[in-house]
């Protein structure tokens, strides 16, 4: 079942589960529940997946306190240094997960400046675990910080690092899934045609083997960018795929995309509802981000249709974002709009 994961057969990685067994209390019982849950992950069972991972920790709560017992038996026979030297190590492993956790929940609200160190302490543990694993997580997550912070060489850098470390473990998904990112980041920087060619690489990867998250990511900023290059068919198509796949995290995206589609055919109120919708979608995914480019487009949109006082509102909402989250340049361009209403 490991092994199709790593390639993406996430069916065939369950049909293989599904003939094996085991005994209520025994260790292996939580990574075959694991599994099970990356599997129901990829295939878009997210409700499936929570309770197969709920079920793993229950199981390794309780095998967790059969290792306790036996590590104090363990110490009664003077191997007390030898466990302890092994139980620094999994502090180590705890504290390393620990922080790439706060740091990714931090950069998902958009806080970028607390999420920094947090990654750093991760990678640095890993890299002293010398676990190849972790540290790939690590690289991973720390380049979506940073390409979000449009940081894009040394985001290309981490990238390259995690892709060979994935590449080495096995893990054809991670692989194409940071293959997939580096698009976004060159959408980012407004490198469009540089996104197109890894996007639609990721995209057909993750349409075979039906990863429904990955899909919906690789549309939205596919979208975005055939949108920017002026193909504004494509760019509905596939925005349009992403509200049908209904993943809360993915929509204001698409409706930000979609809003932009019908600003440039001049259909101005369809695309204020676009923006109004992504707008209130982002705030309760607490995406500070998305909210913020979202403000700014409802803003030009408002300049054309000639409610410069509604654009002047949009736009410092828009830059106060901005500015929670450090983006120097977002700052600097919504500033620059700003500058042309006039007083």
């Amino acid at each position: 079942a490991r092994l199709y994961l790593l390639v993406g057969e996430a069916e065939k990685a369950l049909a293989g589960l599904e003939t094996f067994s085991w005994e209520p209390d025994e260790a292996l019982a939580a990574e075959a529940l694991r599994l099970a849950g990356n599997a129901h992950q990829i295939l878009g069972d997210t409700y499936q997946a929570l309770d197969e991972y709920s079920q793993a920790i229950a199981q390794l709560s309780r095998t967790m306190s059969q290792i306790t017992q036996l590590h104090w038996q363990i110490g009664q026979m003077h191997f007390r240094h030898s466990e302890l030297a092994q139980a620094d190590r999994e502090l180590l492993a705890a504290r390393m997960q620990v922080a790439l956790f706060e740091a990714t929940l931090a950069m998902m609200r958009g806080h970028f400046t607390e999420a920094e160190p947090l990654y750093e302490t991760a990678r640095a543990l890993a890299a002293q675990l010398g676990d190849d694993k972790s540290l790939a997580q690590t690289y991973y997550q720390w380049t979506t910080l940073l390409g979000r912070q449009n940081e894009i060489e040394a985001a290309e850098a981490a990238a390259y690092k995690a892709m060979a470390l994935f590449e080495k473990l096995g893990d054809r998904v991670m692989v194409e899934g940071t293959r997939a990112d580096i698009a976004g980041w060159y959408l980012n920087v407004r490198q469009f045609e540089k996104t197109i060619g890894p996007g639609e690489e990721a995209l057909r990867f993750f349409e075979g083997i039906k990863y429904d998250r990955r899909i919906s990511s690789l549309c939205n900023n596919l979208a975005e960018a055939y949108c920017e290059l002026g193909q504004t068919a494509r760019a509905r198509e596939l925005a349009g795929r992403v509200l049908q796949m209904e993943h809360p995290r993915a929509l204001p995206n698409a409706f930000y995309t979609l809003g932009r589609v019908n600003h440039l055919e001049g259909t101005l109120e369809t695309a204020e509802h676009s923006f109004q919708e992504g707008i209130r979608i982002a705030i309760q995914n607490e995406d500070r981000f998305l909210q913020a480019h979202l403000y700014r487009a409802h803003g030009d949109l408002k300049v054309d249709l000639g409610q410069l006082a509604a654009a002047r509102e949009c736009y410092e909402r828009s830059l106060t974002l901005f500015i929670q989250m450090n983006i120097q340049d977002e700052i600097a361009e919504t500033e620059r709009r700003l500058a042309t209403l006039p007083d």
